[in-house]
């Protein structure tokens, strides 16, 4: 049975998917709430003022909701195990917790529990958090820091699986990191252009004016306007940014010549006007 600590957004919207299902996960998420809730005695750790206690029908504590003192809002929702560890944790632990990834709380989760020596549960939240949308994002992204900073936390746990477990979701990790970075190069790519093939307001007006106007020797561009070069967008072929002629006193966009994309690569070669 999975044991959870999810920032409330994400366990709100996990709750939100769970009816009518009677999936494990859902039975987690639903039993988290409880049935009513109450402030636990002040603690000198944890004052009773951020944390709120969640009880089910036999009046045993099934989570806690951590409250911003600030603006009186829930911030996370912890199970008993999880919520032990953040109470013993060090003010900047405790911080750096509220701002974590998701996957980065199941791989905290999956080191408390391999630590206790409950391998299942320490398994089931390694693999949430590898096989999660967002640590596949980061992958793609290669935001190793992140990522795999989270998974240090989970490395008993991942020591606990078989080899041959391991390499499938390792597999499956890769595969979809891969398929992930395809997608978000080709939205990269994409979107500066209209439906029509021309920039975007936003493609437009920020890009960086990179030969002014009155310096052009083509007699073809009409007076007043400047060449530009948009931001890096990524796309399959390679990064590249787009090229073009504007009017930097009115915004007027001139497509009649020299509109194309220029690659990085090609970065270096000298490029007329």
């Amino acid at each position: 049975m999975f044991n959870r600590q999810l920032h409330v957004s994400n366990y709100d919207r996990l709750k939100d998917g769970c009816r009518g299902s009677s999936s494990t996960e859902c039975q987690t998420i639903n039993r988290m709430g409880g049935v009513r809730s109450g402030m636990p005695t002040d603690d000198a750790k944890i004052p009773a003022s951020k944390v709120v206690e969640n009880y089910d029908a036999n009046g045993k504590v099934v989570s806690y909701t951590l409250i911003d003192s600030k603006t009186n809002q829930p911030t996370m929702i912890m199970e008993p195990l999880e919520f032990a560890a953040y109470r013993n944790a060090t003010p900047g632990t405790q911080a750096m917790m509220q701002t974590s990834p998701q996957y980065a709380l199941d791989f905290a989760s999956a080191g408390l529990y391999s630590a206790t020596g409950d391998n299942g549960r320490a398994i089931e939240h390694v693999t949430a958090g590898v096989t999660s949308r967002d640590y596949v994002r980061d992958v793609a992204l290669g935001v190793a820091g992140a990522a795999g900073a989270a998974a240090t936390a989970a490395r008993p746990a991942l020591g606990a699986m078989g080899g041959a477990e391991l390499a499938k979701l390792e597999a499956q990790n890769i595969a979809n990191a891969s398929k992930l970075a395809e997608q978000l190069k080709m939205q990269s790519a994409k979107s500066p252009f209209t439906a029509n093939g021309k920039l975007t307001p936003d493609a437009t007006q920020g890009a960086e004016m990179i030969i002014k106007p009155g310096d052009l020797n083509n007699p073809n561009i009409p007076p007043g306007f400047g060449k530009y070069a948009t931001e890096t967008f990524q796309s399959p072929a390679g990064d590249f940014t787009m090229h073009f002629y504007k009017n930097p006193t009115n915004g007027e966009v001139f497509y009649g010549l020299a509109y194309k994309a220029v690659f990085n690569k090609m970065s270096g070669v000298s490029q007329k006007p």
